[in-house]
C-alpha cells in the first residue's frame, strides 16, 4: 500500500511541478509591459504606456531619450514575431493559433516532417538523387 502511495504521489506530483515551473519560466520570459524600470542610458525620466491595442505610447524630455524608450519597445515587440516566425518555419502555428492556422504550403509541410524538399523536386524533373 505504502508504494501504491508512492508511485501515485510521484505520478501526480512530478507532472504538477513540471508545469508549475515551465508556467514560471515562460511567465518570466514576457516582456514587463507595466511598472518601472530604473535603466542606464537615459537623461531623463521616460514613459512608455501602452492602449488597449497594445500600441505603445512613447513621452521623453528630448529626442535621444525617445529614441532610446524606441529601441527598447522595439526589442520588447520582436520577441513575440521572431517566435511566431520560429513556428512558422517550423510549421508549429497550430500550436499558438490552432489548427485553421496549419493550412501552409507543402515545402513547409515537408520540412516540418523532417523530409528535405530537393529530392522531391529532382524526381519530379526525371533526375536520379546522385546527379543532385
Amino acid at each position: 500500500m505504502r508504494r501504491l502511495r508512492r508511485i501515485v504521489l510521484v505520478v501526480i506530483l512530478v507532472p504538477v511541478v513540471l508545469a508549475g515551473g515551465a508556467y514560471l519560466w515562460l511567465r518570466n520570459s514576457l516582456p514587463q509591459t507595466s511598472g518601472t524600470l530604473v535603466l542606464v542610458g537615459p537623461s531623463a525620466e521616460i514613459r512608455i504606456t501602452r492602449d488597449a491595442a497594445g500600441v505603445p505610447h512613447i513621452a521623453a524630455a528630448n529626442d535621444r531619450d525617445a529614441s532610446f524608450a524606441l529601441g527598447f519597445v522595439h526589442a520588447q515587440d520582436r520577441l513575440f514575431q521572431m517566435d511566431m516566425m520560429r513556428r512558422l518555419g517550423a510549421g508549429r502555428l497550430a500550436e499558438v493559433l490552432g489548427e485553421g492556422a496549419d493550412q501552409q504550403r507543402p515545402e513547409r509541410r515537408h520540412a516540418r516532417e523532417g523530409h528535405r524538399v530537393e529530392p522531391h523536386h529532382a524526381a519530379a524533373q526525371g533526375l536520379r538523387r546522385d546527379e543532385l
